[in-house]
């Protein structure tokens, strides 16, 4: 069950989606994705598909983008406002503020994330007889990613102002895609498949932007102490590797929660050695 202290913290972040900005945001968010959603093609089941692709591409952006900004402009504000002070004056420990900022500002993506998805969906059934529910399979990895960014968002925003904050948030979300993109070049190369296996690790250095996919079973066996002969791995088995349609749900929530408890740990350990809320 969710603390009382926490869930009240994370309401006042989600209050601020009732103000006008918010609006503003999803308005335009509706017009890009009624855009994306009504692209036309001579195939309508192919131009469904990159439909989609656009939609979620879009969608898992903004989502990130949002709570990158909210976070910059929460914590930071409370503390040069001094509203902080306010606040821990009553029966509220530190972890207990941070931690109901976090789970804030997943509900605020996550909620950005089901109205955007609702819309798109809507728009895409009106335009393309293709459409099916399965379209909403990708907004659960969109709220894990989320989850993870979540929790980097609440960590430099506990320690910096607005703008490092958002710089950093975008240089890591940045940065976890370049690392992904990177793996898959090595991965996806001519380069034998021992050194793959070695290179793949590369995927799960930060979460991606592309995926959360299960960890490879050769590497698996590595961390476990279980070594297999390596050149035992074939090319079709690394390929495998990212089928989305074979990518355990279990991975995919465990690496999203443990970035996101990795990060809010770190925040609550910093925040509370901090001097600027004294």
């Amino acid at each position: 069950m969710f603390l009382p202290t926490e869930n009240a913290i994370s309401q006042v972040v989600i209050k601020r989606l009732g103000a006008r900005w918010f609006a503003g945001v999803i308005f335009g968010s509706f017009v890009a994705l009624f855009l994306l959603a009504t692209a036309q093609g001579p195939d309508l089941v192919e131009q469904y598909n990159i439909n989609c692709t656009r939609i979620f591409t879009f969608i898992n952006i903004g989502a990130l983008l949002l709570v990158t900004i909210v976070s910059a402009t929460e914590i930071p504000y409370d503390i040069s406002g001094r509203v902080l002070l306010i606040i821990l004056s009553k029966p509220i420990r530190r972890y207990q503020y941070i931690t109901g900022k976090f789970f804030g500002l997943i509900a605020v993506g996550a909620i950005y994330a089901i109205i955007c998805s609702i819309f798109a969906y809507i728009v895409l059934a009106m335009n393309n007889s293709a459409a099916s529910l399965t379209f909403f399979s990708p907004v659960l990895m969109i709220v894990l990613r989320v989850l993870a960014i979540a929790g980097l968002a609440t960590m430099l925003s506990s320690s910096f102002s607005e703008v490092p904050t958002i710089a950093g948030c975008i240089c890591g979300i940045i940065f976890s895609f370049g690392i992904n993109v990177v793996a898959l070049m090595l991965l996806k190369s001519d380069m034998p498949t021992t050194y793959k296996v070695m290179a793949s690790p590369i995927l799960y250095v930060m979460p991606s932007l592309n995926n959360l996919a299960s960890p490879p079973s050769a590497l698996a066996d590595l961390i476990m102490g279980r070594a297999r002969d390596l050149s035992l791995v074939t090319d079709a088995s690394i390929d495998a590797l990212f089928d989305a349609q074979s990518q355990p749900l279990f991975y995919a929530v465990f690496y999203a929660v443990t970035y996101a408890l990795i990060f809010l740990g770190a925040a609550i350990m910093l925040f509370s050695k901090s001097e600027k809320v004294e």
